[in-house]
């Protein structure tokens, strides 16, 4: 009876771990398609959504100059104010584009890391299942062999 006990037991820890692998490969599968749909492929650029980019550009308010038309000096400052402030514009504009492109990498990094981390799971429920089958099929000979036993006895 100890044997049947055995079968039963290898049988149920073998069913535990076909049902568990099936679950960890829905879950990996479903994954990586969710990156190859998230990530572009190698071959194409990062793509800047401009629809989401800010204004950097400086205002026709700030380009008018207001002082006097005969002042050289004070013209001269405003061209100058304006430049920097074109110059600065430019600067967050880039800075900004830096940052998205740091998000999508950083994104993309984490997306890696999550089918890694579901294959190495999956990589160990299969090892389980090939476990479970191994002491399942023992416990199958060990029944065999109980049985041809107790024949023999009969």
């Amino acid at each position: 009876k100890e044997w049947r006990k055995q079968l039963e037991s290898a049988t149920k820890a073998r069913n535990d771990a076909e049902a568990r692998l099936t679950k960890v490969e829905a879950d990996y599968k479903a994954e990586e398609a969710r990156v190859q749909a998230a990530a572009p492929s190698k071959s194409s650029k990062f793509e800047l959504h401009l629809e989401d980019m800010p204004s950097f550009d400086v205002t026709e308010e700030e380009k008018e100059y207001k002082g006097p038309s005969n002042d050289r000096k004070a013209l001269l400052a405003h061209r100058r104010h304006v430049q920097e402030l074109q110059n600065k514009a430019e600067q967050d504009k880039l800075a900004w584009i830096r940052e998205q492109k740091n998000k999508v990498a950083k994104t993309r990094q984490e997306q890696r890391r999550a089918v890694e981390e579901l294959g190495k799971e999956r990589k160990k429920a299969q090892q389980t299942l090939s476990s479970a089958t191994r002491d399942m099929e023992a416990a199958q000979r060990l029944c065999a062999t109980v049985g041809a036993s107790l024949e023999r006895e009969l």
